[in-house]
């Protein structure tokens, strides 16, 4: 046994020793980078605009297991509400503007339309008159109560 723990040792440090032996040839060019695609680019932006738009929401990351803001509420007051409104505002004009749609694969399109669409729907309820709380449970006023029950 101590014989084939030599031998293997041996030809392990010739097969290293052999390989190290060649001269290192350096190219004048630059290493060659992967074509990253638009869309690959836009998910990549997303993901990141997503993890700021947590900051909005400690409930939130709970709910997704991130324990950073964990035992805080949402702040829910009008002006917080406009910060977000006017984030994410920005938010889709920066990715209009560094992206080309017409680049996009049919995933990159959906994600692109689903983005736009968040705000729209954002400005649907923008304002005390838009938000109502004439649907119990399907607003702000349902949010606490549930997630107290579910942290029990």
């Amino acid at each position: 046994m101590k014989s084939f723990a030599l031998v293997l040792t041996s030809l392990l440090l010739i097969a290293c020793s052999e390989s190290s032996n060649s001269p290192a040839v350096i190219s004048d060019t630059e290493p060659a980078t992967p074509e990253i695609s638009e869309t690959d680019r836009l998910t990549v932006w997303l993901d990141e605009e997503f993890a700021e738009e947590l900051d909005f929401s400690p409930l939130t990351k709970t709910r997704l297991g991130d324990k950073s803001d964990y035992g805080e509420l949402d702040d829910v007051s009008e002006e917080s509400l406009d910060r977000q409104l006017a984030w994410r505002r920005d938010s889709v004009a920066r990715m209009r503007a560094g992206f080309d749609f017409d680049a996009l694969d049919d995933e990159g399109k959906l994600s692109w339309e689903l983005w736009e669409y968040q705000l729209d729907a954002a400005h649907g309820g923008a304002g005390s008159q838009g938000r109502s709380l004439d649907r119990l449970g399907e607003g702000i006023e349902g949010d606490y109560p549930c997630w107290i029950c579910q942290q029990a």
